[in-house]
């Protein structure tokens, strides 16, 4: 009679390498997914911040300063930004900041109507951007 207790080991073995395998590729999938989520959650945030940003530009007619005033950051000519920190609170540095919306006005063209590009930049890329557009009275007039 056969001793079957090597074959059983090697049974065990190979099981227990399956196991291993197996647990290896859920945690690199759990990995991902958590790094998916974070982005989803930035770059849900960073719709909503550029979302803002639109909304009060065209509510405003263009106005950058007043839009600075109303939901913060700081303008330099026709380039309005506003830092926010890891919290999504808008900051009074850019030094620290880790996203960053930029708001630059540009000349559509078309008389009367204002366009600008909004865009949210986190880590050097941007996440979100879009292009919005309102009506201007006469009296606006963009400065080159």
């Amino acid at each position: 009679m056969k001793n079957k207790a090597p074959l059983s080991l090697i049974e065990q073995v190979i099981m227990i390498l399956v196991f291993a395998l197996t647990a290896g590729f859920c945690l690199q999938g759990f990995a991902l997914a958590s790094k998916i989520s974070l982005y989803q959650e930035i770059q849900s945030k960073s719709v909503i911040a550029v979302q803002n940003a639109a909304e009060l530009l065209k509510n405003t007619a263009g106005d950058l300063d007043a839009s600075a005033s109303k939901l913060g950051g700081f303008v330099n000519e026709h380039i309005w930004t506003i830092p926010y920190d890891t919290s999504w609170q808008p900051i009074c540095t850019q030094d620290e900041c880790t996203y960053l919306l930029s708001v630059s006005i540009y000349d559509s063209g078309v008389p009367y109507l204002g366009t600008a590009n909004i865009s949210i930049v986190y880590d050097n890329e941007v996440v979100f951007a879009i292009t919005t557009a309102w009506q201007e009275d006469d009296t606006y007039e963009i400065n080159k």
